[in-house]
């Protein structure tokens, strides 16, 4: 039996030179110049020897060397490999670590992660207050790990009905949240928020999204509609009269900055991406689009950067403010924003006699490649300026002008 503890402390304390310092049984005291001490483990199992490092001795004491020792003894006289006993421990010690992280501070280190990439500071809030007001209460508790669908549902079914959009929401960032404990090794489950697993588990909803695709207006309500945002004297109200006069998506009027606006060409110009590359697309304004513009100048100069800015003038308005605007106007059983330009896509093609590319094109959907799409800066243009003239009339009219129903030359 070779004899172990053969180092005192204090000779510990005082070496200085560079070597190993026997203390017997396999454990090594390490110096080397500085002088820096650590602890390292040495065993032999057949032909090959082995070192394991056990942390420097400013965080490893004599007295815990020893007791790790004397454990990989143990585990060598039992014919097993301390390396892989040591990693298996460590797996083990994660995994409980894991079990003792609630969704709370998963939740709020997410949320400290990926705010500042926000440009909302209103949506910022809004994000992990909906998560405060309706999930932690139920789930915030309980591990990361624990949380399966039937507390999703705990969280998800009582506001499913009177608040749908609130509800989606919610879902929404459990998910992120649980996709983070899986990346960081603290799930090995699936996600049970993502919403291809979890539609299964909730009851039907009259104006609920379905089979992937956006509640649409009728585009013979849109007038109506018009009628309802000339009551509201909010930016959010201006932001959705302006995506309706410019069919845009959401993020392209939110994030509309005055450097995007030609006031003399009567242009916007949005940035497109697909497929990893990106180009600029012209939007034609209409007369009323021109006037919404100039009404939010001062002394006929843009304020800011963002045409719709947060109520804090801290970046632009968040994506969510239109779709909260049409939930308290009583709208979002019948439209979401972005459905608002399936209304315009019924109303041209129904309508008007302009040419399918030229509807598209105003959809910023755009085709053919680069150099086709260069071409198309001519005189497609100012078809899409007559069409979206035209719709813009209608949208304050609710009626069919001349100008809607037109025969293109060849």
């Amino acid at each position: 039996m070779p004899r172990i503890n053969r180092l005192k402390p204090l000779a510990v304390e005082k070496a200085k030179t560079p070597g190993r310092q026997a203390d017997g049984g396999g454990l090594y005291l390490v110096v080397k110049p500085g002088p820096r001490k650590s602890w390292a483990f040495i065993y032999r199992r057949g032909a090959k020897t082995t070192e394991l490092g056990l942390g420097s001795l400013a965080d490893v004491s004599l007295v815990a060397a020893r007791a790790a020792a004397s454990e990989f003894r143990d585990v060598l006289s039992q014919g097993g490999d301390p390396r892989t006993h040591r990693a298996r421990k460590r797996q083990a010690k994660a995994l409980e670590d894991a079990r003792s992280v609630t969704f709370e501070t998963a939740a709020r280190r997410y949320h400290e992660r990926h705010k500042a990439k926000w440009h909302s500071e209103q949506y910022t809030t809004q994000w992990i207050r909906c998560l405060e007001l309706h999930a932690f209460p139920e789930i915030g508790n309980l591990s990361v790990t624990d949380v399966d669908m039937v507390a999703i549902l705990k969280v998800i079914e009582p506001i499913w009905y009177d608040l749908p959009r609130v509800a989606q929401i919610v879902r929404a960032n459990i998910e992120s949240v649980l996709d983070l404990a899986r990346v960081e090794g603290q799930r090995t489950t699936d996600n049970p928020a993502r919403w291809d697993l979890l539609k299964h588990a909730l009851p039907a909803r009259e104006g609920a999204r379905a089979a992937g695709h956006f509640r649409a207006l009728s585009h013979s309500d849109v007038p109506a509609l018009l009628k309802d945002l000339e009551k509201e004297d909010t930016v959010s109200a201006l932001c959705l009269r302006f995506t309706i006069l410019t069919v845009a998506r959401t993020n392209e009027s939110t994030a509309c900055r005055w450097t995007d606006i030609d006031l003399a060409a009567r242009t916007r110009t949005v940035q497109i991406l697909k497929g990893g590359k990106g180009w600029q697309h012209l939007v034609p304004l209409s007369d009323q689009a021109i006037e919404l513009l100039r009404g939010l100048m001062v002394d006929g100069k843009p304020v800011g950067e963002y045409i719709f800015p947060a109520r804090n003038r801290r970046g632009h308005l968040g994506t969510s403010a239109m779709l909260d605007l049409l939930e308290r106007l009583k709208w979002n059983d019948r439209t979401t924003t972005h459905g608002i330009r399936s209304a315009f896509k019924t109303w041209a093609t129904e309508r008007t006699n302009y040419p399918r590319e030229v509807v598209e094109l105003c959809l910023s959907h755009l085709q053919g490649d680069p150099l086709e799409r260069a071409y198309q800066r001519g005189d497609i243009i100012e078809k899409r300026r007559q069409l979206m003239q035209a719709w813009a009339d209608y949208f304050e009219t609710g009626e069919q002008t001349a100008n809607n129903v037109v025969a293109i030359r060849a």
